[in-house]
């Protein structure tokens, strides 16, 4: 039957169709010149539902400890990469925290030693052409709280770090640290400006020359014996007013000095060298910390910071 015949072949072409094929039973693609497709295979169920899962950090992403070291990680090859290219005395990686715990914090970990006629407190890395003189305050070199301040400095430097016996020609009233005052001394118990005035004729005795033939010695320790060539000062209260004749001294081996609590404002009216005077002997920047008890003047916007600032203009 022509009619039924005619349903039989158009079925048969459909089902060719659908296979890739024709009537021919060639392939679609070969007849047209290009390689046959492949059929794809069917997965199994249990391929399947494993294609489907994700793992939980693909779901949640890293936890919070494993985010926080693969982030450590980079940080640390980034900082190793800055140490290579850091001038000796630059603080290398992480800047050096203060750990009033451990046990190094506890107590002093440098040693006394004598250059000449000058006694000091040294402790850190020779060598490595960066050292700081730390000039302690009125209580004088032995004081716990300025050893511990070297110790810190030495090894945030990675450097070398001394401490000279300033007031010792002779210490007030005999004092326990062979050095400056006593403990005891009511300098803060009292007004200060009083306080402090009671000591004039004791500091002033000697002359400034006479303090900085000791800062000579302990910089020239420095250059020759620890093989320093950039020296930085550290002045705590009285130390602060030295520390700008040292920073003369120096010269173009000063790097730069840091002023805790400063007395130049005492101490220079008693010199009778203004604060603004010798701040500008001070060839290389010079950072104020001050307490509630200094005037305003080292602050932004004050006469002395004026002057420390106009320096680098």
């Amino acid at each position: 039957m022509p009619a039924e015949e005619a349903r039989l072949t158009a079925e048969a072409l459909a089902q060719l169709e659908a296979d890739d094929g024709d009537a021919t039973g060639e392939p679609k693609d070969a007849k047209e010149g290009k390689a046959p497709k492949k059929k794809k295979e069917s997965k199994s169920k249990e391929e399947m539902a494993e294609a489907k899962m994700k793992s939980p950090d693909e779901i949640f992403g890293p936890s919070d400890d494993e985010a926080d070291g693969e982030e450590g990680e980079e940080e640390a090859a980034e900082n190793d990469a800055v140490v290579e290219e850091l001038p000796p005395g630059a603080p290398k990686g992480f800047t050096v925290k203060w750990d009033h715990e451990a046990e190094a914090s506890q107590s002093p970990q440098g040693t006394e030693s004598k250059y000449e006629d000058l006694t000091i407190y040294q402790v850190g890395i020779m060598n490595n052409e960066v050292a700081i003189v730390v000039i302690p305050d009125l209580w004088g070199w032995r004081m716990p709280r300025v050893r511990l301040l070297a110790d810190y400095l030495a090894g945030a430097i990675q450097g070398f770090a001394v401490v000279p016996r300033m007031l010792d020609s002779p210490p007030l009233q005999e004092g326990e640290q062979d050095d400056g005052i006593p403990e005891d001394y009511p300098l803060l118990e009292t007004d200060l400006d009083t306080g402090l005035a009671g000591l004039k004729g004791w500091i002033m005795k000697n002359t400034y020359e006479f303090y900085l033939s000791k800062f000579r010695l302990a910089a020239n320790y420095l250059r020759q014996v620890a093989k320093a060539s950039r020296i930085g000062i550290v002045g705590l209260g009285w130390g602060s007013w030295l520390a700008c004749y040292g920073a003369e001294y120096l010269g173009v081996d000063f790097g730069c000095s840091v002023m805790i609590t400063p007395l130049l404002h005492r101490l220079g009216i008693w010199d009778g060298v203004s604060p603004e005077r010798l701040i500008a002997k001070c060839p290389a920047p010079v950072s104020f910390m001050v307490s509630s008890d200094e005037p305003a003047d080292y602050e932004s916007g004050g006469a002395y910071f004026a002057v420390n600032s106009e320096k680098f203009r």
